[in-house]
């Protein structure tokens, strides 16, 4: 039921269109983007941007299309958190196990050694004279030199970690420390001062006019880098800055939900807002004057001067998931706007005033029972039918994290909740037990899950590929193919295989009991290799759900493919007008 809810969704995902009235062009996977989670852009000295998603691999933009690259390239993994060029003009492509480089042809990989729960996740790099370092987790300092990596966790300062790094208006590079002292690396040198007797917190940094301003919780200061002294700066900006545009002389800020550019002039003080609800990740200005958003589920845009519409489908934006009973009644869960229950004509909303993370569901599940559970951003809900109303279960209820991403349930009921950053739980009715990496698990994120009652079996993926839960012991599947790649898919085919769906490296049909697998990609046909769902339907055909569209699939014996089928869109347009009459 959850794999024919997803292919529901995405039939409507893909259809309609709404003019919107910002200046702005929007790139998604439909454009030929991998993934609409952006996480980084960057413009090399070709004038080229390169794209860092969050599961669907690297991709370069030369203003007309994109190049993607994957795990199927040499990337080490689809997950791209970082990214920096360095002064060869080699692009340094940072992952969480890892990083790769790209020197324009080939990639070098660089995988850390060791578990997974002593690896120390990198945030970002930063060049220092011919030396590239980098800053794990909580904050240290590791470093790159002459392609050798040194994953030390060397302290700045003893007993203290890095919060920020920061490019001074001279290019001397600053680091901020949890201590509230900055660092400033020198040429020969580093020099240590800290800010205590001027203000308390500080919530930002960005350089404005040759000077480093500091927001803080007592306004705005102006750093003297040499003197090693700070001044009260009055600059009329009273939202957040994100980031200043020397160029155009503008302020990118947040309020709230709101993406604001406000720029400061003899006239007067102008704000335009840009977004609206949209979480951007970061703001790239490039060499032709086009300001570049990147966002977390909404691909990219380009801002420049010339006017045209933003196409997007308003009727059915934030639809995570769908369940539909038996007896017709239809559950939509929603990116922030709560549950939705269509039964016999009639529409109820489930939506909670108090507790608003609790209104985006990520998942709804059916057990064996008849029992509606649903996963939210905050809780587990079991739904009472007699009271029409939930039950919430939360880490005050033994949950390991209280953000849900998956449910299971076994032959006796009973239930497997996979969440973001908590790892697996295991609920009898009575009593959650949690299973993090201490128990083996490769990622504390558990992004899908299918519990098979043929072998008594969880098997669940993570961003580090596949891994199943058997008898309480936790075995990661040899599968190295999707071993660095983000499985969001995981259901049965036939009689005892397995179809995972991954962010960029294709499907993959898997037999667990002699290990065989057999990959289906874009080589063999497929709109696209990031898959949100794969799942075959009961005359045994093989749906699979991206963000470019929907294909259906039939294998032979041997598993072949014999036929291939692509929705296009003017098809995904006419099944939403019929469910929605």
């Amino acid at each position: 039921m959850r794999a024919w809810s997803v292919l529901f969704f995405l039939l409507l995902f893909f259809a309609g269109a709404s003019a919107q009235e910002y200046s702005l062009r929007n790139y998604k996977a439909i454009d030929g983007l991998p993934q609409s989670q952006v996480n980084m852009i960057v413009e090399d000295a070709n004038g080229y941007l390169w794209i860092g998603t969050h599961g669907g691999g690297l991709a370069r933009f030369d203003g007309r299309e994109f190049k993607v690259y994957t795990t199927l390239d040499g990337l080490l993994s689809n997950i791209v958190t970082f990214l920096k060029i360095d002064t060869e003009q080699n692009l340094w492509v940072v992952h969480p196990r890892g990083i790769s480089k790209f020197d324009g042809k080939t990639f070098t990989k660089f995988q850390q050694p060791g578990k997974p729960s002593n690896i120390k996740r990198i945030r970002r790099i930063f060049q220092y004279a011919d030396t590239l370092f980098f800053i794990s987790v909580p904050g240290a300092l590791g470093k790159i030199h002459n392609d050798s990596i040194y994953y030390w966790a060397k302290q700045v300062k003893e007993g203290k970690n890095i919060s920020y790094s920061h490019l001074l208006p001279s290019r001397e590079t600053m680091l901020y420390l949890n201590d509230s002292s900055f660092v400033i690396l020198g040429n020969e040198s580093k020099v240590t001062f800290d800010h205590k007797k001027m203000f308390n917190r500080l919530y930002g940094i960005f350089n404005y006019h040759k000077e480093t301003l500091l927001f803080t919780d007592s306004g705005y200061f102006a750093l003297d880098s040499r003197n090693l002294t700070f001044h009260k700066y009055h600059l009329p900006i009273n939202h957040t800055v994100l980031y200043y545009d020397s160029l155009q002389d503008v302020f990118w800020t947040r309020k709230g939900n709101l993406l604001l550019k406000e720029r400061l002039t003899q006239q007067g003080h102008s704000i335009d807002t840009v977004l609206n609800e949209e979480e951007v990740m970061q703001i790239l200005p490039d060499s032709e004057g086009n300001t570049w958003l990147a966002t977390y589920g909404h691909g990219m845009y380009k801002y420049f001067v010339q006017d045209f519409n933003k196409w997007q489908s308003q009727e059915m934006r934030g639809v995570m998931s769908i369940l539909k009973e038996d007896d017709g009644t239809t559950w939509i869960g929603t990116m922030g706007r709560g549950l939705h229950k269509k039964s016999r004509g009639k529409i109820t909303t489930y939506h909670d005033p108090i507790e608003p993370y609790r209104n985006s569901i990520h998942c709804i599940k059916k057990a064996p029972d008849g029992t509606i559970w649903v996963g939210t951003q905050y809780g587990l809900g079991k739904y009472n039918r007699v009271k029409d109303a939930f039950q919430w279960f939360t880490s005050n209820e033994g949950l390991s994290s209280s953000s849900i991403s998956t449910i299971e349930f076994d032959e006796k009921n009973n239930v497997w909740v996979g969440t973001f950053s908590g790892g697996l739980n295991y609920f009898d009715g009575k009593k959650f037990e949690a299973y993090s990496l201490k128990n083996g698990l490769e990622s504390p994120n558990v992004l899908a899950s299918y519990y098979c009652t043929k072998y008594k079996t969880l098997f669940f993926g993570s961003e580090f590929g596949l891994s199943r839960m058997q008898n309480g012991v936790v075995t990661h599947e040899p599968l190295p193919e999707i071993e660095n790649t983000s499985v969001f898919s995981v259901n049965h085919f036939r009689d005892s295989l397995l179809l995972i769906g991954t962010g960029g490296a294709g499907v993959v049909v898997y037999d667990p009991t002699t290990f065989r697998k057999w990959r289906i990609s874009s080589k063999e046909g497929l709109v696209s290799d990031f898959i949100y769902f794969v799942a075959a339907d009961p005359q045994g055909a093989v749906w699979i759900g991206t963000e470019k569209g929907i294909s259906q699939i039939r294998l032979s014996e041997n598993l072949e493919i014999v036929s291939h089928l692509q929705i296009k869109t003017h098809t995904i347009w006419e099944s939403r007008k019929r469910y929605l009459g």
